[in-house]
C-alpha cells in the first residue's frame, strides 16, 4: 500500500504562502533584482554563454574529487549577466524525476495565455492520481483550485496534482511547449521523462529572461520556484539569506536540482543531475557543494 503524507491544511497553505511571497519580494529587493530582466546574452558554450576557463577547471576538479563509484553526474552552469559558462556531461541524457514538473510548468502556462485553461477554476483530486503516486499532499476528492494545484506541485513537488494537469492539457501538448523553446532532448511521456542538463539550464534562462511563454508568466514561475520547500540541495550550499528559484528531482539511485541563485555577480542558473547513485546522500552533498563552488567562484555568501 502506497504511503503519503497527509493533506496540507487549506488555511495554513494560504498563510505559508502569503508568507513566502512577502519574504521573497523582500529578498529580491534587497538583493537588486525586484521584477528585473536580465537580457540575452551573446550565445556560445552550454546554454548559450561564453566559456569560463577557470570556471570550467573549477568544476572538472570537482567531479574529479568525487568518490570513485559516485554514480553519474551532470552540471551546466552560466552567469546571466557575464555570460560566462561550463559544462560536465551537459548533453548527457538523464531520468528527469521531478524535473519533468518544470515542462508541465510551462506548458499550464502556454495554455492560460491562450485561453484554454484557467488556474481559477476548482480541480477534484482524482482516486487514480493519488494511488499512481508515493508522494501526495492532499487525499483524493480533495477540491482545489487551480492555482493551489500548481503551487503543490512546483513548491512541494506533489505527484497528482502534475499527473492531473498532464491529463488535462495531453502529453502531446507538453511536448509540443518543450519542442517550441528548442528542448529537443527532454521527452516526457506516461512512462517517465528523459532531459538533459543543458536543457534544464535553457529552461530556467527563459524564465529568468522573461521568453517563457510571457514577462508575466516568466515572473510568475519563478516566484514559485523562489518558495521551493526541499532546501536540501542547492540551498544547503549557500549562505541562508541567498534567494535560489529552483527545483529538486528525486528517484532510487537519482538526486537532481537546478535552479537560478542570485549572487551579488549576477543570477547564475547551476544545473546539477545525478544517476546510479551508489549512496543517496552523497548525491545530496554533492550538489549542495557544486552550490558552494559556484557562489564561492562568484564572489557570492557562500
Amino acid at each position: 500500500m502506497k504511503r503519503r503524507q497527509p493533506p496540507l491544511p487549506r488555511q495554513w497553505a494560504f498563510l505559508l504562502a502569503a508568507g513566502l511571497i512577502a519574504g521573497t519580494t523582500i529578498g529580491l529587493s534587497f538583493w537588486g533584482l525586484g521584477s528585473q530582466v536580465v537580457s540575452s546574452l551573446n550565445p556560445a558554450g552550454p546554454g548559450g554563454g561564453r566559456p569560463g576557463a577557470e570556471l570550467q577547471a573549477r568544476v572538472d576538479r570537482f567531479v574529479a574529487g568525487l568518490p570513485a563509484d559516485f554514480g553519474t553526474i551532470g552540471i551546466a552552469v552560466k552567469n546571466l549577466r557575464t555570460g560566462e559558462a561550463a559544462a560536465y556531461n551537459s548533453d548527457q541524457v538523464f531520468e528527469a524525476a521531478s524535473l519533468y514538473k518544470l515542462g508541465v510548468m510551462l506548458a499550464i502556462f502556454e495554455a492560460v495565455e491562450a485561453g484554454d485553461l484557467t488556474l481559477d477554476d476548482p480541480i477534484i483530486i482524482p482516486e487514480w492520481a493519488v494511488n499512481a503516486s508515493e508522494w501526495s499532499v492532499y487525499y483524493a476528492g480533495d477540491v482545489v483550485s487551480g492555482w493551489e494545484a500548481l503551487e503543490a506541485m512546483v513548491t512541494l513537488s506533489d505527484n497528482p496534482t502534475a499527473l492531473v494537469f498532464m491529463q488535462l492539457l495531453g502529453i502531446d501538448r507538453v511536448n509540443r511547449v518543450l519542442q517550441s523553446y528548442g528542448l529537443n532532448d527532454t521527452h516526457m511521456d506516461w512512462s517517465g521523462t528523459t532531459t538533459t542538463p543543458a536543457d534544464v539550464l535553457k529552461i530556467f534562462e527563459l524564465i529568468e529572461t522573461g521568453r517563457a511563454v510571457s514577462p508575466e508568466a516568466s515572473r510568475q514561475m519563478r516566484q514559485m520556484l523562489l518558495r521551493q520547500q526541499d532546501k536540501r540541495r542547492i540551498p544547503a550550499g549557500l549562505a541562508p539569506e541567498v534567494p535560489v528559484a529552483h527545483k529538486t528531482g528525486s528517484l532510487p539511485g537519482i538526486a537532481h536540482d537546478a535552479g537560478i541563485i542570485y549572487l551579488p555577480a549576477g543570477p547564475v542558473i547551476l544545473v546539477v543531475l545525478t544517476g546510479d547513485l551508489a549512496d543517496y546522500r552523497n548525491g545530496e552533498e554533492a550538489i549542495a557543494e557544486a552550490a558552494r563552488l559556484v557562489a564561492d567562484y562568484f564572489g557570492g555568501l557562500g
